[in-house]
């Protein structure tokens, strides 16, 4: 059977396969040789009430698909790290949310548990200096206490790094823990 071209324009074909047929937005789709993205922007442009299945799949599809768009950057000149920013949908709220490569780093070296609700430090003062020997997980109060004190001029020990772990272990945590307070903190 052949197909007028661009049929699934008209509003009383698409009625007819869709609301009297009962056909899918895929059904219709592949009957036309298009996308079903098409088909349904057609149908909302009709304003044919689209089933109550339809829209359940568009929300599963917009949860298991949130995140937009990811790419690796510095957030500006005076904070060179270099990080991956994304931006996603929690609920009706689109935010933006950033992972450190220095944190992605000390996961690999020191095992997730160890990394959640630490603060990642580079040892070398460097940020972009993401060699393994150069990054590890330190305690967020001692790793604000000593950039305090370089500040002032003050004299600072190094910061100790744990062992890495030769079998980085998986945890529960959740991102925002691993993340540092949701992307904040470096």
């Amino acid at each position: 059977m052949t197909v007028p071209e661009r049929a699934y324009r008209d509003e009383e074909t698409l009625r007819d396969l869709y609301v009297d047929r009962e056909m899918t937005t895929r059904e219709i789709a592949d009957h036309f040789n298009c996308s079903n993205g098409t088909i349904s922007d057609w149908l909302n442009r009709h304003e044919i009430e689209t089933r109550e299945n339809w829209k359940a799949g568009v929300e599963a599809a917009a949860e298991a698909n949130r995140v937009e768009r990811v790419k690796m950057r510095t957030l500006h000149e005076n904070h060179p790290y270099e990080c991956w920013v994304t931006k996603l949908w929690e609920g009706d709220e689109r935010v933006s949310k950033i992972c450190y490569v220095h944190r992605l780093l000390a996961v690999s070296e020191y095992g997730f548990d160890a990394v959640a609700d630490m603060d990642v430090h580079h040892d070398n003062e460097i940020p972009w200096d993401n060699r393994p020997s150069n990054v590890g997980p330190v305690d967020k109060s001692d790793h604000g206490t000593y950039h305090t004190n370089q500040r002032w001029g003050n004299d600072t020990e190094p910061l100790e790094f744990p062992s890495p772990d030769v079998e980085a272990d998986s945890s529960q945590a959740t991102l925002d823990a691993f993340t540092g307070n949701g992307g904040a903190r470096v």
